[in-house]
């Protein structure tokens, strides 16, 4: 038959596109459990296959399809990533660093490795391997917003105050419309007791998120901060 062949490689994808342009997963599913065996010869249509198990069936049928696929291809980032992301998603985290790690030393170009494993970091208060791997984020997706973010609040929770706002400068230059770096700024600004430069930030983030009800709370903090200084610094 055309699927039994693994001659029929290109067939077999060609026809896979086609069901799913056509939104037709189940279909192109189907094909995929047809050529069973060519799957698991073939990586990328292994890793179709387990990806559309996911979707159809649900994490629990996904993850024994990528159990199955990591025996088939042991030294795939590919796999290994797709299967620590899923894992993630079924809050399996420990494993789920694990597997990510070996995927990212078989394919340290991988920026969302990265990423996914200096957010697993910074949430486990591992906070030198998480600015580790936002680096090495930074490093291969330089014009990322969400890593200068993540970043800056990692050396932040460690008092590096003046790091954390290189990385949120950053930032504000990547995403000038966006509330977030200036107002992360601002908090580092006042967690360092800069209060004018913190609330010239906090406002910046209000005009830019005038709806933000946290930001306008903290920015009335500072600027009564800001008032105390001012008053302590001329009754000196």
């Amino acid at each position: 038959m055309l699927f039994r062949s693994p001659e029929s490689q290109d067939a077999l994808t060609l026809l896979v596109e086609v069901w799913l342009r056509r939104g037709r997963s189940s279909e192109a599913l189907n094909a995929l459990e047809y050529a069973h065996e060519l799957c698991r010869r073939v990586e990328v249509l292994g890793r179709k296959r387990a990806s559309l198990i996911t979707q159809l069936r649900g994490t629990m049928a996904g993850q024994s399809a990528y159990q199955q696929l990591s025996h088939d291809f042991p030294n795939s980032a590919g796999v290994l990533a797709d299967w620590a992301f899923l894992l993630a998603e079924l809050g399996q985290l420990d494993e789920a660093v694990r597997l990510a790690n070996r995927a990212f030393r078989l394919d340290p170009e991988r920026f969302d490795l990265a990423l996914f494993l200096g957010k697993r970091f910074r949430q486990n208060g591992q906070l030198d391997r998480a600015i580790y791997f936002f680096g090495e984020a930074a490093r291969r997706n330089p014009k990322h917003l969400e890593t200068y973010l993540e970043l800056g609040q990692t050396y932040q929770q460690q008092r590096q105050h003046g790091l954390a706002l290189d990385a949120f400068e950053v930032a504000m230059k990547l995403a000038p419309q966006d509330y977030r770096a200036f107002h992360l700024a601002g908090l580092a600004r006042r967690d360092a007791k800069d209060y004018p430069m913190a609330e010239s930030l906090l406002r910046q983030a209000v005009q830019l998120a005038p709806r933000e009800v946290s930001v306008r709370r903290q920015l009335a903090a500072v600027i009564a901060l800001n008032m105390v200084q001012t008053v302590q610094e001329l009754e000196r």
